[in-house]
């Protein structure tokens, strides 16, 4: 999902191997590691599976290119290591080994306090957010108002836009709009915690289970109980039953409570909403709920669109009664994009071919965010401490501040600067020059705009 382009790509250069006929690896069983890491038993030697990178996997015939078994052990002790660094007391090695946790390169080493949080929230992140829920809820405001806001408004919102934006695309819009019906949409919290049954399963001898002494083996099956919780495979499988082991279970959620960005995995059914991804500044205060959604609104349907212009992509060729093809209609936006972002990139930034889908997102979110924002209005609204500013204009100043960041750090892999993310969809709003009077032709109210 992160390079949606390159997947139907390399689906297409695939090469169909049966399991057997892998290469004999004398460390490795390719159908119990497939078993672990899908977290099902239905897989068997003779399966057909698709090689996306058929090179690298036939190369392992070469003995002589596979590494060592103890340089293999070395490497696995070392990421452990490096995993477990909160807990390290001695504050040289800690910081060293903090890196793995670090948001960018050039992050000062995070306090002890900061790398458990972040260590909870990569390997044990459902528990947190379970016994958080009720607080971050309430901090929001009433759970039902803002699941409303969210699954009521927003997702009406998206869905009218998708149905009038790819109209000509036949059966692409409908298979979306479907796509988007069927999709469950998780407020803070993986909503499978709710259930009584689930949680019962999911708690039970979470801790209990696992040997206490020495400390080394309680963290050992820690990491491991949690990495095998957040695979997607639900229930138990017969091989664990048969030999008494535990109920793998998955809550649903591939991300943690940290990220300020929703998050949609295959098999696309479940939209994970962080409490992060909201204003915390504007609590619970109904009468300003509406300032979240320039906030929310894109980053939501930046993820939407994401999983569009996936679906687009692997369509692509596949449709018979569409006038128009979706894929096309995406890459001409990304191709609009790369070239007006072009001249405003410095020539330290990455170039644009690197960020040009994440801009495409941020230019096309952006306009049915701002609808959903007028709808969701019924009179103007101003601040009294920004009398001068209409409730239009106050979507983008939102908008803007919703991307505030430091200029001195490097942005995330895959996303421009943060000036680019504001300025750059905001010119390609007639709705934005309206609203700040931008004569025709200026910076932020260009001749040609990049748009559906």
């Amino acid at each position: 999902m992160e390079r949606p382009e390159l997947d139907p790509l390399a689906l297409t250069r695939c090469k169909t191997m049966a399991l057997v006929d892998l290469p004999t690896v004398d460390y490795l069983r390719w159908a119990p590691m497939l078993r672990s890491a899908f977290g099902t038993d239905d897989i068997y030697p003779q399966d057909l599976i698709k090689l996306a990178c058929p090179g690298y996997v036939l190369g392992l015939f070469n003995r002589g290119s596979l590494p060592r078994v103890t340089d293999l052990l070395n490497y696995l002790l070392f990421r452990i290591v490096t995993a477990l660094s909160p807990f390290m007391a001695n504050a040289t090695l800690r910081d060293a080994t903090s890196r793995a946790y670090a948001s960018h390169a050039d992050s000062p080493p995070p306090t002890p306090r900061q790398l458990c949080i972040r260590l909870l929230d990569r390997f044990e992140p459902v528990v947190p957010m379970y016994l958080a829920a009720n607080a971050s809820l309430a901090y929001l405001g009433a759970e039902g108002d803002v699941q409303d806001l969210l699954e009521g408004h927003l997702q009406m919102v998206f869905e009218k836009y998708v149905d009038e934006f790819f109209k000509s695309t036949g059966e692409f819009r409908t298979s979306a709009l479907q796509g988007l019906r069927d999709m469950a949409w998780d407020l803070v919290r993986p909503i499978a915690m709710e259930d009584e049954s689930f949680r019962r399963q999911y708690l039970d001898g979470l801790y209990a289970n696992m040997p206490m002494s020495p400390l080394a083996y309680f963290y050992y099956f820690w990491l491991k109980k949690s990495v095998s919780r957040q695979r997607r495979g639900f229930g138990s499988s017969s091989a664990a039953s048969s030999q008494g082991g535990e109920q793998q279970l998955w809550a649903g959620w591939s991300g943690g409570f940290l990220s300020a960005f929703p998050r949609l995995e295959p098999p696309f059914r479940r939209l994970e909403v962080p409490l992060p991804v909201f204003n915390m500044a504007l609590g619970d205060d109904p009468s300003v709920r509406h300032l979240q959604i320039p906030r929310v609104a894109p980053r939501v349907y930046g993820a939407l669109l994401r999983f569009l212009y996936h679906g687009a992509l692997n369509a692509n060729g596949n449709l018979t009664d569409a006038s128009e093809d979706a894929a096309a209609m995406f890459q001409r936006v990304r191709a609009c994009v790369e070239e007006q972002y072009a001249p405003l990139r410095s020539s330290s930034e990455a170039s644009g071919g690197s960020t040009s889908v994440q801009d495409m997102l941020d230019v096309l979110s952006v306009v049915p965010a701002f609808e959903a924002y007028r709808a969701y209005l019924t009179a103007d609204f101003r601040l009294m401490t920004a009398a001068d500013l209409n409730s239009r204009q106050l979507f983008f100043v939102y908008y803007a501040a919703s991307h505030c960041a430091d200029e001195t750090v490097a942005p995330l892999r895959g996303r421009s600067p943060a000036r680019l993310r504001v300025n750059g969809p905001l010119r390609n709003m007639p709705e934005f020059a309206e609203a700040f009077k931008c004569p025709v032709g200026s910076f932020m109210n260009p001749t040609k705009v990049c748009a559906l």
